[in-house]
């Protein structure tokens, strides 16, 4: 009886091992607390359920899945706050949630609102529904990831769509699906936008000698591969859910599952590591996605795409030994090191914050302008120390100021790292002085309006895009 659990299935990312994979530290248990409802002081839970639906749970869902793991550690929930069914039922047909038959193999986007019982049976993270399950304990934030980049991947379709003469401007007019902002604050300034449309599809009687029109078949077969309304592509490095799980139900490189669950094959990919929530990111959740296009997930780790053609594989120097995404990668300590903060043992998510990974509320064009974290908010600036707030006012909750030492704890091993402050390496008589340093930041190169951004020279390398096309095969249907 799996269907309960491919819930989160599709495609996953993570690792094998829990401490790679990002799962949470906790002991496991196949105990009834997984079967009771989040509770009240006055013995309801956040749906009005009763203890009573929880023994219900309890002897019904549980007589097949016993063993499967408490899905909130430390929180009691029941299966059916989060799934819906029929917790007394005593068959599978009766105790699931089975499909209206209106949702086609391939269903877009939108189409979902016809069927919402059953999608959130299949998967109780899914932004169509979400709000009506995380975001039960989870005010707001919903609606926030729903107009976030990682919804909406505004940025990825802005830039294609001018470059190619689909649209004049370099202001977001597109996204996933129809959005609006209507809370009443829209950060003009930041590069936010009101509202974006959806995406349209190729339209077969436009002019087909116009670039513009053949590039408007693209995005919705290569760019809308990594949004949060769908799963991703199921292949190794690559599985990963949807909604919100797509990032809190971590699954491993293979796709295979973990867990104690008797229903779920352990020989079968596409099912998460475990039935587990966790906050405890690794990179490797990240770049299940932000590969390619949004290839940082790649370069943060020292790795890089190769040039079609290369030889690549077991064996061959300079590449993976497993392919991720579907093809091998370059890899090249010495040409093209990993990060500073990966070599150091930091993840993505220790300076990417709640804000930057899930959305501030605006609908952003690009990127850069949802991203609120920079270098100077840990580091400093040459004038002045860090003040453990990023650069929009929010606190860096893992950076605390020790005397007169900056120490930032990482978010999924725990490991304490000293921060340098740029005012130090600039201080003659400060042990981290250092000359090389001082020649380089001087008040001309760092003036605010006009000056360098600190990645310009502190990025030990980059990868580009020349060279790279795309050919568009009528007669083939795609790229």
């Amino acid at each position: 009886m799996t269907i309960p659990i491919v819930l989160f299935s599709g495609c996953g990312g993570g690792t094998n091992g829990d401490e790679e994979s990002g799962v949470e530290g906790t002991s496991i248990s196949a105990t009834t607390a997984f079967s009771s409802v989040v509770t009240g002081s006055d013995g309801t839970g956040v749906t009005g359920e009763t203890s009573q639906t929880s023994a219900q749970a309890r002897e019904g869902c549980l007589a097949c899945h016993e063993g499967i793991e408490e899905i909130h550690p430390g929180l009691e929930i029941s299966c059916v706050t989060c799934h819906g069914g029929d917790p007394e039922a005593t068959t599978r047909e009766a105790a699931h949630v089975l499909p209206l038959g209106c949702l086609g193999e391939t269903p877009g986007v939108n189409d979902y609102a016809c069927d919402p019982d059953y999608i959130r049976f299949i998967n109780p993270a899914d932004l169509h529904i979400a709000d009506e399950t995380c975001g039960l304990c989870h005010t707001g934030y919903v609606e926030r990831v729903r107009k976030s980049m990682m919804s909406l991947t505004t940025g990825h379709f802005i830039g294609g769509l001018f470059e190619n003469g689909v649209q004049e401007s370099r202001i977001a007019r597109y996204g996933m699906m129809d959005m609006v902002d209507d809370d009443g604050f829209v950060p003009h300034e930041r590069g936010a936008v009101s509202h974006v449309e959806q995406i349209p599809p190729f339209d077969e009687n436009a002019d087909e000698t116009l670039l513009s029109t053949q590039y408007m078949d693209l995005p919705r077969k290569e760019c809308a591969t990594c949004h949060l309304w769908a799963p991703g592509k199921a292949r190794p490095g690559e599985y990963r859910s949807y909604g919100c799980a797509a990032c809190h139900i971590p699954y491993a490189y293979d796709g295979l599952s973990q867990s104690l669950d008797p229903t779920i094959p352990l020989d079968q990919p596409g099912h998460p590591i475990k039935h587990q929530i966790t906050r405890k990111l690794g990179t490797e959740v990240c770049a299940r996605c932000h590969y390619r296009g949004a290839r940082i997930g790649l370069s943060f780790q020292g790795r890089f795409q190769l040039v079609e053609g290369t030889p690549a594989g077991p064996g061959v120097p300079g590449t993976t030994s497993v392919p991720y995404n579907g093809a091998y990668l370059g890899e090249e300590p010495e040409n093209t090191p990993p990060d500073i903060h990966f070599q150091r043992g930091m993840d993505c998510i220790d300076c990417h914050f709640v804000n930057d990974v899930m959305g501030d509320g605006n609908i952003y064009t690009h990127m850069n302008m949802a991203v609120e974290i920079e270098c100077t908010d840990c580091h400093g600036t040459p004038w002045s120390y860090s003040n453990l707030l990023t650069s929009r006012g929010a606190p860096i909750e893992n950076l605390r100021k020790e005397g007169g030492r900056f120490i930032l704890t990482t978010k999924v091993t725990g490991k304490e790292l000293e921060v340098p402050q740029v005012k130090d390496v600039l201080n003659p008589d400060h042990p981290r002085y250092n000359p090389r340093a001082a020649r380089a930041m001087t008040p001309k190169h760092l003036k605010e309006e006009g000056g360098l951004e600190c990645y310009a020279c502190h990025s030990a390398w980059t990868v580009n895009c020349y060279g790279c096309h795309m050919k568009r095969d009528a007669s083939q249907n795609g790229f």
